[in-house]
Formats: C-alpha cells, structure tokens, sequence
C-alpha cells in the first residue's frame, strides 16, 4: 500500500527516476576504473559517453520536477525537502561525471599500489547509492524501513571515509616514488569518490527528515 496516496505518484515518479540514474552512474563508473586499469581505451571511452548521458538526463529530471513542485504538486510542507532531496540525488550523478570525464581527459597515471583500494571505494560508493535507492523507495511504502537503510547508509559511508583514508596514507608513503602531478590529482580523485557516499548520507538524511514530518 502507497503511504503517500495517490496524489503523490507522479513527485513519486520523479524521485524513482532520479535515483535510478544515480545508480546506473555508479555501476558505470565502477565498470570505468576497471576499464582504465586494464587500459582498454576504447571501454573507457564509450562509458564516459555513458555517464555523460545518463548525467543530462539526471539534470533534466531535476528541471522537470521543479517545475512541477512549482505548480504546487505534492504536499506543502515537504515540497522543500524533497527538492533537496532530489538535488543531493543529481549531485551524485555529476560527481560522477566529473570524476570520470576529467580523468579520461587529464589521463594522469593512478599509481598501481592504489588500484586495488580505489576499486574498493568505487564499489563501496555503489553500495552507498545502491542502498539509497531502497532508502527512497522504502519512503513511499514502509517508513521505517526507510529510517533503516538511512542508518545502514551511515554505516557505509564511514566505511568509505576509512578507505580514502587508507589510499592517502598509501600514496604518501611512497610520495617520493610517485610523480608529484599524479599524486595529487590522484589524492583529488580518491576524495572526489569518497563524496558520493557523503550526497547518499545526504539524501538519505533528508528522507528522515520528510518521513518525520509526516509522522508528526
């Protein structure tokens, strides 16, 4: 049963949509480092189209559901925190594509001591995203089954936060061994992935927050 109602399905829809093209992005990007390790150029090249691609359409979602809370769809008192909600959604979808386009242009060399942590992190910020969506999903059907992925979100964030750790301390143990241009575009590039679980702790805070507004 939809706890929302039916007035609610198409913003519903929306929501859906959205995180669904955040976890495509991720499950992209994961299949991208691989590519990128093995140095399969044209893999790499034909999933930064990809990304590309799935970033707009996340972009155009957003637009399209602005516009229709604009129109005063959807209940008045959460219409805000559901475009925030939506936003830290499309930020992971253009972290993302930032992520992968610069390191396809910039081709800096990843020092290989790091491969296999960075795919650690790439796979765990799909996890991360990958819970969201049944955080958002749940949302509309079961509240507190929602407030549970949004805790176990949390879980996994940390875990992310440990591993970038990990693959800085990694890099600067043998910075005297790696080129100084490379370890800093890498120790960017490890960040920059770290943040995906910071939007998806995000988003899924703000679920929280709309689920206690509509229990209250």
């Amino acid at each position: 049963m939809e706890i929302f109602g039916k007035s609610m399905k198409e913003i519903k829809g929306y929501i859906i949509e959205i995180v669904e093209k955040a976890v495509e992005i991720v499950e992209l990007q994961e299949e991208y480092f691989r590519a990128y390790f093995e140095s399969d150029k044209d893999s790499v090249k034909k999933i930064v189209k990809k990304i590309g691609d799935i970033e707009s359409e996340a972009d155009r979602i957003k637009r399209e559901f602005e516009m229709k809370l604009y129109s005063g769809a959807g209940l008045p008192f959460t219409r805000g925190d559901k475009m925030i909600l939506v936003e830290r959604i499309e930020e992971i979808t253009d972290v993302v594509e930032q992520i992968t386009y610069h390191l396809y242009i910039e081709r800096f060399a990843i020092p290989e001591i790091v491969h296999e942590e960075i795919l650690e992190l790439v796979t765990y910020a799909r996890r991360c995203v990958e819970m969201l969506k049944e955080c958002v999903e749940a949302m509309f059907v079961d509240m507190d089954k929602a407030i549970e992925y949004a805790h176990e979100i949390e879980n996994m964030e940390e875990r992310l936060d440990d591993i970038e750790h990990t693959v800085i301390k990694e890099l600067f143990k043998k910075r005297d061994e790696i080129n100084c241009v490379d370890l800093i575009l890498t120790r960017k590039l490890v960040m920059g992935i770290s943040t995906i679980g910071n939007y998806a702790e995000d988003a899924s805070d703000i679920v929280t927050v709309i689920i206690s507004k509509r229990k209250s």
